[in-house]
């Protein structure tokens, strides 16, 4: 219930986006970037994809897996 109200809050391409990316890999869709390496693949990430994921410019996904990654400071 509480993650329709929330889902209903998102444009709803992207909650579709997330929910084709979630089946694909077993539930596992957001994967955090730490020391530039996507912690669905393990695989390194190019300087763009960490930028864009770091100033939000848009959904980034992984070029490796296509999981979408999000930048947390470590």
């Amino acid at each position: 219930e509480e993650r329709s109200k929330l889902a209903a809050a998102i444009e709803e391409t992207i909650v579709q986006r997330y929910e084709r990316i979630a089946r694909s890999k077993h539930g596992q869709a957001v994967v955090r970037i730490s020391h530039g390496l996507c912690m669905g693949c393990h695989l390194k990430l190019t300087a763009q994809e960490i930028h864009d994921a770091h100033h939000d410019a848009e959904l980034i996904t992984c070029t490796n897996c296509g999981r979408i990654l999000y930048w947390m400071a470590e």
